[in-house]
Parts: structure tokens; C-alpha cells; sequence
């Protein structure tokens, strides 16, 4: 999993890249993928994360799609939110080691 910057009040996709005993986890060889972040869970069979392109700035790259939305990022805590991500492959489930992101404080508290 990459880890990341996220700013309260932020509103877009964030590229998760899974890597399992050095390969990297697209929709072709996984069955299933579940990501946390904070308090929110998304799934990839629920069809609320996809793999796809991301580009930011000059770089694309392949990576999980995680939706954040402003109303998610401006309940979680300045300083870290715990991340985690679990594969399903055949009847084995495979969770990471759950990491920190983090949380930047905004004074801009209302959504738009």
C-alpha cells in the first residue's frame, strides 16, 4: 500500500498501490479487494473502488481508486488515520499491516 497526504476537506480519488510478496494487486489476479481508511470501507465487488489510471500532474499510473469525500476527510482527526488494505484470492484472504496516513488540519470546515 502507498501512504499518502491527505488535507481535511479533501475530495478525490486516492491511487492506492497493493503490492503482495512483490507483485503488484490489479482486478486480474485478485478475486476481491477491500480498503480502509479511517472509518470508511470500500470494496471492489460493491463496485465502490475500481483499478484504473490515475494521473497527477505529469505521472499516470495504475493503482486502486479510492473515493474520499469531503464529508469523510473533514470528520477524520488531524495528525493520522489508520489505513488497511485485504486481497481475496481463492479462498484466501490477505490483510496488510495497517499504516498511517496523514491527516493535515484545515481551518476550512464547511463542505461546498
Amino acid at each position: 500500500m502507498t501512504v499518502t497526504v491527505i488535507q481535511q476537506g479533501d475530495q478525490y480519488f486516492l491511487p492506492v498501490i497493493i503490492k503482495y510478496g512483490g507483485t503488484v494487486i490489479t482486478d486480474e489476479n485478485a478475486d476481491d479487494v477491500k480498503i480502509k481508511i479511517g472509518d470508511v470501507t470500500k470494496k471492489a465487488s460493491a463496485g465502490e473502488i475500481a483499478y484504473g489510471e490515475y494521473t497527477s500532474g505529469a505521472d499516470t499510473l495504475n493503482a486502486w481508486l479510492f473515493p474520499l469525500t469531503q464529508e469523510a476527510t473533514n470528520a477524520w482527526n488531524a495528525g493520522g488515520v489508520p489505513a488497511q488494505v485485504q486481497i481475496k484470492q481463492g479462498s484466501s484472504i490477505i490483510g496488510s499491516a495497517t499504516e498511517t496516513v496523514t491527516v493535515g488540519y484545515s481551518t476550512i470546515e464547511e463542505t461546498w
